[in-house]
């Protein structure tokens, strides 16, 4: 017979396995993260600890293990955004997770079913992955900031991250997933359109440019949205993970530009979650 502190310990596990497969909502503020970080210093600042460094440990937008959108492009802008938005803030970011299968719940046999990894299993990249690599050419000198946007300058030029962040709807934030599936996974969005960025860089020295920019939408580094077009097969072969993952890269473009008067521009159109990173290198 199991003693009473034992079947205790279980019924707790059981209710934590419950809690890690259900989905619970989120929060409707797009700036929810920045919004508790201010929350965070400003309680440091009333007690007067100083300024002791923090660092972001477990970050995600979601604990849910199948939340449906991890997988997708969506993801790629939520840390863009957030990174970008709080570049300056703290010392460090630690995404929670790096790969889908962890020990907090059992594994799926489905490819992408929502896991809170950077990399589906087999070693695919998704999304949030990839958006990472365009973020890591960032300079070390903040030169503007704005909606969607931020310019950086260091590591020999000037760089650019562009994203077009959209925010779950308010039916799906309080929890009502109904009008998602395993292939439909963009319908609990608003304010999901197309937009137009143009920048005007000022204040560069003059002379020949090499202009590289590295693109993510789902055509282009969304493993999710190339297996949806494969037809989302319930099992892969060693052929498809290597397509998969030979697919999940930005869509690189380069081309050269002579900046006259200190000045150049840059137009960007992205995609819903769409994210970019534009680079001015220059030519010696």
């Amino acid at each position: 017979m199991m003693d009473a502190e034992r079947f205790n310990e279980l019924g707790k596990l059981q209710t934590y396995k419950k809690l890690m497969e259900q989905f619970t909502g989120i929060s409707p503020n797009p700036d929810f993260l920045q919004d508790m970080l201010e929350r965070e210093k400003s309680l440091l600042a009333r007690l007067e600890l100083g300024d002791p460094g923090l660092y972001l440990t477990e970050w995600n937008s979601t604990a849910y293990h199948r939340e449906l959108t991890n997988d997708t492009l969506y993801k790629a802008a939520y840390i863009a955004k957030n990174l970008i938005d709080n570049l300056d803030r703290i010392e460090g970011f630690g995404y929670w997770v790096l790969s889908d299968n962890i020990e907090e719940t059992a594994a799926s046999e489905r490819l992408f079913h929502g896991g809170l990894g950077l990399m589906a299993q087999h070693g695919i990249p998704k999304p949030a992955m990839v958006a990472y690599e365009p973020l890591a050419k960032l300079g070390d000198r903040l030169i503007a900031r704005g909606d969607g946007y931020i310019v950086t300058a260091g590591r020999g030029g000037y760089q650019a991250p562009l994203f077009n962040y959209c925010h779950f709807d308010d039916l799906y934030a309080l929890g009502d997933i109904s009008f998602i599936d395993e292939t439909n996974r963009y319908n609990g969005f608003k304010d999901d359109k197309t937009v137009r960025l143009e920048l005007t860089l000022s204040g560069m020295p003059n002379g020949a440019y090499r202009v590289v920019s590295y693109s993510i939408g789902r055509k282009h580094g969304s493993g999710y949205d190339q297996w949806v077009d494969m037809g989302a097969p319930a099992y892969v072969t060693a052929e498809d993970i290597a397509y998969l993952k030979a697919h999940a890269r930005p869509r690189m473009q380069i081309r050269y530009t002579e900046v006259e008067d200190g000045r150049t521009g840059y137009t960007a159109v992205l995609e819903p979650h769409g994210v970019e990173l534009v680079e001015w290198i220059p030519v010696y």
